[in-house]
């Protein structure tokens, strides 16, 4: 089981890989909704975690309520940054049906 990590934020994915590292076989990262969009077909994905845009400045909240629908049990996590993607993104992901939103803080590093 794998989790799924779209962000384009390489210490995002590190940090969640080392916190993560014996509790999932592999974290596998992508940058688009598209590519997110084919490894959840492929299966095996145990958790989302998705931040608010993806790597070409799109809204993820379809993503969101796609997944929701497709696969009702699997665990999505919504990142969100403030100063970085304004409070609508956060509502957004909020909105499609994110289980949890993970707020970023700005002075934490990552």
């Amino acid at each position: 089981m794998a989790l799924l990590v779209l962000s384009t934020d390489a210490a995002l994915r590190a940090r969640l890989a080392g916190a993560l590292r014996g509790r999932v076989q592999a974290v596998w990262c992508c940058d688009t909704v598209e590519e997110a969009r084919g490894a959840l077909a492929q299966g095996g994905v145990r958790t989302l975690v998705v931040e608010a845009r993806d790597g070409r400045g799109r809204n993820c909240d379809a993503l969101v309520r796609e997944t929701r629908e497709r696969w009702p049990a699997l665990p999505i996590l919504g990142v969100w940054e403030p100063g970085v993607t304004g409070s609508a993104d956060a509502r957004a992901l909020l909105e499609a049906g994110v289980h949890e939103l993970i707020v970023r803080s700005m002075d934490v590093g990552g």
